[in-house]
């Protein structure tokens, strides 16, 4: 990979129950400051849809305006048609994700590729 000074890209996207509220963001920040584990607990969930993946988007909300749009929209307290409370679901680009853990945490990635939670090249 080149150097361009570029910030790396995890793409990540994230909406709310109801679908009022779709966005898409980097969550590199959040991978850079990531410990292992957390990382690790994030790949056995699949990569989203999961608690983990839920922490990635709250850990972004005050980094990025769309992350941040998303969880206004829900402090206001939505409800469902069924009248439950609107969640919101996030799901992490997996290949992204894999191929900068490969890069820049080559032991982790071991791991992942040896438990299975990540991709094999």
């Amino acid at each position: 990979m080149s150097d361009t000074g570029a910030t790396p890209k995890i793409s990540a996207r994230a909406h709310s129950d109801d679908r009022a509220i779709e966005i898409s963001f980097n969550a590199y920040p959040w991978f850079a400051q990531a410990e292992d584990a957390e990382i690790l607990a994030l790949a056995d969930k699949g990569w989203g849809g999961c608690d983990p993946a839920d922490e990635v988007a709250q850990f972004m909300e005050t980094q990025d305006s769309e992350v941040d749009r998303l969880f206004t929209f829900l402090s206001t307290h939505p409800r469902m048609s069924n009248g439950d409370t609107v969640g919101f679901e996030c799901y992490i680009e997996e290949d992204e994700a894999v191929s900068w853990i490969k890069e820049n945490r080559p032991e982790l990635y071991e791991h992942l590729t040896l438990e299975g939670g990540g991709q094999n090249d």
